[in-house]
């Protein structure tokens, strides 16, 4: 496992402790989402054990093995989730094509160097009509050493995000800033303390007093800028 996996590795373990980050995360998306879900990059089921209480089926990929022996080892009594191994890079070969009808990404495209064949594989596996859910980190100037040590290719701004999932296939239903205070919280650590990940006790600070204050804030007002990105995307028939 290279340093990025480790550094990758630890932050899921410890961003399965920010049970209201999760939560917000997924109120943000719930009222999109199918019955038969793939979910890309699914790491150690933080999401998936949200996703798992709308659909009839989950397929959960990823492309680490240490992840997926993680995973495999959770869901293996739940009938409704299989583990599959896919590298989101290559042609989906191991997936049913035009199969699903949501396609779940989060915090992936931004550590696959060509996202454009990424999005591409993804929109063979999805029917016509299905929906990718995508969240990703975004503003380009909070991009430092936090990014690096995870092999984050980017931060995406709006504008090339839109772009390359309509090159992608895809049409944009729904685009919008999520966390206004986490992205200065994070080119701080990022960019002036030069830090390589977020201390542990800032981070479940952040998920107990701060996340319920944007949360609320962010229902009221949308951001117009944030530390997250959330797409709604439908594949064009």
């Amino acid at each position: 496992m290279n340093d990025a996996s480790m550094c990758l590795n630890d932050s899921l373990h410890k961003l399965k402790e920010l049970k209201n980050y999760n939560a917000w995360i997924f109120d943000n998306i719930q009222k999109h989402i199918g019955k038969r879900i793939i979910e890309f990059g699914c790491g150690i089921g933080n999401i998936t054990d949200f996703a798992e209480n709308c659909a009839d089926k989950i397929t959960a990929v990823d492309i680490d093995d240490e992840f997926l022996e993680y995973a495999k080892k959770k869901y293996e009594k739940n009938a409704k989730i299989d583990v599959v191994k896919y590298d989101l890079s290559k042609e989906p070969e191991e997936i049913k094509r035009e199969y699903y009808d949501t396609a779940l990404m989060f915090n992936v495209l931004e550590h696959i160097e060509d996202d454009n064949a990424a999005l591409k594989n993804t929109a063979k596996v999805l029917k016509n009509g299905g929906k990718l859910i995508i969240l990703v980190p975004s503003m380009r100037f909070a991009f430092g050493t936090l990014d690096e040590n995870l092999g984050h290719y980017r931060r995406y701004e709006k504008k090339d995000l839109k772009k390359v999932l309509e090159i992608s296939g895809f049409e944009i239903e729904k685009m919008h800033y999520m966390n206004f205070m986490g992205v200065f919280g994070w080119w701080f650590n990022g960019n002036i303390l030069k830090r390589k990940e977020i201390p542990e006790k800032q981070a479940l600070f952040f998920d107990r007093f701060i996340v319920p204050f944007v949360k609320h804030s962010e229902r009221m007002i949308k951001p117009v800028i944030g530390q997250s990105l959330i797409t709604i995307a439908e594949k064009r028939i």
